[in-house]
């Protein structure tokens, strides 16, 4: 299908977008009234099958001339990262993690006197009661101001397959936050187990829709683990506790993840 041609469903079906400039890799973006962003995204989803175009929501509009130059570096191809990501076993690298971080660990132990704790030994604490879990997305509310509500950007994939937008957007590698070869694993995995379809990638923060979380303690225990081997900042700098995490994990429709 052309461009011209799934734009003009896009166009005919969701009315009054804003586009913006098309970046080389064939990712295109839309800008949309933040407070209508959750509303239009959603029927850009249902209109995937039709479309072949994955949204992605990026934040605030003004981000897209920074999209863009990262989407326009053409030495990180989409087609490289997406052949790694697919070979990785998220499971695997997630108990090399574990491993490296206490070797890591034993050596600072041995050469410096510290303490042999990893930094990946997740926090435990007592199941909390009457907590639950997000229910709604944030990453669009980012354009606004004092002034009123503000825009946020759409970035439309060309694949149908969500877990592929980490690859097109570059989305990882810096600080904490896994490569976007592991990114690509992570989700999915997530969508084959949990139905977790991504919202936004969106700067340092990603958010998904999930359709079948875990319903019980121990599954929602062992996804948190999960999930800390991944982005330890949301129980480090957030929950504060493994147990914490579950429970917001628990029967919650929408995950959270941010790396300082």
């Amino acid at each position: 299908m052309s461009t011209a041609d799934w734009k003009a469903i896009v166009a005919g079906e969701v009315p009054g977008l804003e586009w913006l400039p098309d970046a080389s890799c064939g990712v295109a973006g839309v800008s949309v009234p933040e407070l209508e962003a959750v509303r239009i995204w959603s029927r850009l989803v249902d209109l995937v099958p039709r479309t072949r175009r994955w949204p992605v929501v990026i934040g605030g509009a003004d981000r897209w001339d920074e999209e863009l130059d990262r989407l326009n570096d053409e030495s990180e191809d989409p087609g490289t990262i997406l052949k790694e990501g697919l070979s990785t076993d998220f499971a695997v690298w997630s108990e090399e993690e574990i491993a490296g971080a206490r070797a890591d660990a034993e050596i600072n132990a041995q050469e410096y006197g510290e303490e042999a704790g990893s930094r990946l030994d997740p926090p435990h604490g007592t199941w909390p009661d009457g907590v639950q879990g997000t229910n709604s997305f944030s990453a669009h509310l980012e354009g606004g101001d004092r002034r009123g509500p503000g825009h946020a950007g759409i970035a439309l994939i060309p694949t149908s397959r969500i877990w592929e937008a980490p690859a097109y957007l570059r989305f990882g590698g810096w600080n904490a936050c896994p490569t976007a070869e592991v990114q690509v694993a992570a989700f999915k995995s997530w969508h084959e187990r949990f139905g977790a379809e991504v919202f936004a990638i969106a700067g340092d923060t990603v958010e998904m829709s999930v359709t079948r979380p875990p319903l019980t303690r121990e599954g929602a225990i062992a996804l948190a683990l999960e999930q800390y081997v991944y982005c330890a900042d949301v129980v480090d700098q957030g929950t504060q506790t493994i147990e914490r995490l579950a429970a917001e994990l628990l029967g919650a429709p929408v995950w959270f993840f941010w790396w300082d």
